[in-house]
């Protein structure tokens, strides 16, 4: 009879268990914080050029990057531009002053 009743209780805890959970891609869901258009790289030769060039809503002058995040899908090398984004970024301490970009997804 034992086993029984511990039988029913695990099956009631595995239910509940599995009617709790929420699938992983509902509880992963980014939000975006900007929206932004890359331009592409930029040419000029000078100490903070040479990069990858992005116009953020609101900013009144546009940054450079130097990277994408390691799980972005995005090939620049292969992209048309200007390719329009949502991103989540902040802006280094450095001279240059670069965007740094920890989440982006294309529009």
């Amino acid at each position: 009879m034992n086993t029984f009743k511990f039988n029913i209780v695990l099956a009631l805890l595995i239910t509940i268990g599995i009617l709790g959970c929420k699938s992983y891609k509902e509880t992963t869901a980014i939000t975006y914080d900007s929206t932004g258009l890359i331009m592409g790289l930029d040419k000029a030769q000078c100490v903070c050029c040479g990069n990858w060039i992005i116009q953020i809503e609101g900013e009144q002058k546009t940054h450079q990057f130097l990277e994408l995040p390691a799980n972005s899908t995005i090939d620049l090398n292969e992209a048309a531009f200007p390719l329009s984004v949502r991103l989540n970024w902040t802006e280094s301490t450095s001279g240059c002053k670069f965007a740094i970009i920890s989440e982006i997804k294309v529009n």
